[in-house]
């Protein structure tokens, strides 16, 4: 007898949260307090698609700690609450390496391997390319330099054309008309004559198919708990 689409469903969703269960990391006496799950696995990734990134708020009002950990399928969170607490981390940079969570990060943004290997390649030197181009981009976006003063004036000449070219007595869609905004000032004039949103317009919905989801990928939920447009976005 075949068996119904809901339970072959079920029975996938008994089979991950059995897998996951099982190659869970055990925590570490040095990490931070562990927030126990309701239902394991599944409670923060319901959380995430009923509430958003707002979840994390709902969460951290619930807790007496200052930082504590939320193991998300195998992907560990470290969720600062206390401001005392986050200067703290700040101040300590140098001791501190992002890099284990920004390598997931990029590899789930779409990064092949070559290119995540190329950019964290002795990240925690100052010979690394990640440091490299953190300095480049700080040195170049700082206030007064000859680079910052030409994008900002790029920027306000195509908002002002386009400004200028609205219909008066047309109505629009606001949102929509500052996601279209955006893409043909700042990321046109961010990428120049080779931006590729210009060159095929199609890719804006597909990148804000994407950017609508991107908080909740980069925490590490499976794409198979997403429709499939934003999946298909970000692979794309």
């Amino acid at each position: 007898m075949a068996l119904s689409n809901l339970t072959v469903g079920v029975i996938c969703c008994v089979v991950v949260a059995i897998v996951a269960l099982a190659t869970r990391k055990q925590p570490d006496a040095r990490e931070p307090p562990y927030v126990k799950e309701t239902v394991p696995y599944f409670s923060y990734i319901y959380g995430l698609l009923k509430h958003g990134l707002r979840y994390f708020d709902l969460v951290s009002a619930q807790q007496p700690h200052p930082i504590f950990t939320i193991d998300m399928s195998g992907q560990k969170n470290y969720i600062v609450t206390s401001t005392e607490l986050l200067q703290a981390v700040h101040r300590n940079t140098t001791s501190l390496s992002f890099s284990p969570a920004m390598i997931p990060a990029f590899r789930r943004m779409g990064f092949d391997e070559a290119g995540i290997e190329l950019i964290f390649r002795d990240a925690h030197t100052e010979n690394g390319m990640y440091g490299e181009i953190h300095r480049v981009q700080k040195a170049s976006l700082l206030p007064g330099t000859e680079s910052l003063d030409e994008l900002c004036t790029l920027i306000r000449t195509k908002l002002l054309n386009i400004v200028n070219e609205l219909p008066s007595s047309k109505t629009i869609d606001l949102y929509a008309w500052v996601q279209d905004l955006f893409m043909r000032t700042n990321i046109s004039a961010c990428f120049g004559e080779k931006d590729p949103f210009s060159l095929d317009p199609s890719l804006n919905s597909t990148f804000w198919a994407w950017e609508a989801n991107i908080k909740v990928l980069l925490l590490g939920v499976p794409s198979t708990d997403f429709p499939a447009i934003p999946t298909t976005a970000s692979q794309g």
